[in-house]
């Protein structure tokens, strides 16, 4: 009886182990959802920069960061947009994507143009967001933690 009783507990406590790797694996898995949507994120606003980026439209005075520092308009759609106008309607999409996709999400957008090899225009994109729920599945302990992702690219 004294032996069922032993392994019983000793059951018991590899199960415990078990449930508890199984909590982390899932906050885990659920940083790495919020962190992979953040890259694609990023990645597609300095998509979106490239696609406008004619003409040298991405020098000084660039579109997007005056779309950033401005409150983005509330245009939904154009067929013969301005850069500024394309810029501003990027920006808009982007940064509700990124409160829709992320919790806590938002963004940013830096431009320098000409400091990089051949006179090219550097991009810097960041996305941030609270990984708060993802650290706090399953009713753990509360967490304030926040995340950021950020891209640098020569356009």
């Amino acid at each position: 009886m004294i032996e069922v009783l032993v392994a019983v507990v000793v059951v018991s406590l590899g199960l415990l182990g078990v449930a508890t790797t199984l909590l982390e694996v899932t906050r885990s898995t659920s940083s790495s959802y919020l962190k992979q949507q953040a890259v694609q994120h990023a990645y597609g606003m300095i998509d979106r920069m490239r696609a406008n980026a004619l003409e040298g439209r991405l020098l000084s005075g660039n579109p997007y960061v005056v779309a950033m520092q401005a409150a983005p308009a509330a245009t939904t759609s154009c067929s013969t947009c301005t850069p500024a106008q394309l810029a501003s309607m990027d920006v808009q999409q982007w940064l509700s994507d990124l409160k829709t996709a992320l919790p806590g999400g938002r963004g940013s957008v830096a431009v320098a143009a000409g400091v990089a090899p051949n006179n090219a225009t550097i991009v810097t994109v960041t996305v941030q967001w609270s990984d708060a729920p993802a650290q706090s599945n399953f009713n753990g302990p509360a967490s304030t933690s926040s995340s950021s992702y950020t891209v640098v690219s020569a356009l």
